[in-house]
């Protein structure tokens, strides 16, 4: 490896496990054909569109994530020709996403009620892109998600519906029904509860 080729942004950078600019990598790498629109991305980890090209942003200038935009005009996000950063995660990844030593010392001072001395506070790692969990948009995004399945379903389908979801699901079921004119029912069937559309 050249200076220049070790000093460029691709040869060092490295996504913190956990963070979306990871969970995006995660995303693609298992989906190499596919591309996430900033919706996609919004919905499906949970983040606000306007925070994600900032969290992405050493992904794109280590070419991780490649940036492009579609006839629409829409931005999509698509694996990138460098994956270089995947050797450099592993030692992190089979850690799972364990911020290093010095955090290591954090957890167990906080555990042992010992008091963390002035250089390991220095050290701790700042995790940048964690947005704060907001329930409320979390459930908004699950009651669209959950609108967009229903839509799916042609009469005499059925989609089944996980104990958890079944509030989500009956909102969403009122939505489509309105916009639709789709006929759906919430009910158990052996033990199971599915919606089905009836009509």
């Amino acid at each position: 490896m050249t200076a220049a080729a070790a000093k460029s942004p691709a040869a060092s950078w490295v996504p913190r496990a956990g963070s979306l600019a990871h969970r995006v990598l995660q995303f693609l790498v298992a989906n190499p054909d596919e591309e996430l629109f900033a919706a996609d991305i919004s919905i499906k980890f949970d983040v606000e569109t306007k925070a994600i090209k900032p969290c992405l942003v050493g992904a794109l200038t280590a070419g991780a994530i490649v940036l492009r935009k579609d006839d629409a005009g829409r931005a999509a996000y698509t694996l990138g020709p460098d994956q270089s950063w995947r050797e450099r995660l592993a030692p992190s990844a089979a850690n799972d996403g364990d911020d290093g030593e010095v955090n290591a010392v954090a957890r167990r001072g906080r555990n042992s009620g010992a008091v963390l001395s002035a250089a390991d506070i220095r050290g701790l790692q700042i995790e940048r892109c964690f947005p704060f969990p907001d329930r409320k948009q979390a459930r908004a995004a699950s009651i669209i998600a959950m609108q967009e399945k229903l839509r799916q379903l042609q009469p005499d389908d059925r989609v089944e519906i996980p104990e958890g979801a079944r509030s989500i699901c009956a909102t969403a079921m009122k939505v489509v029904g309105l916009d639709t004119g789709a006929k759906l029912a919430l009910k158990p069937s052996k033990g199971v509860m599915y919606c089905w559309r009836l009509a």
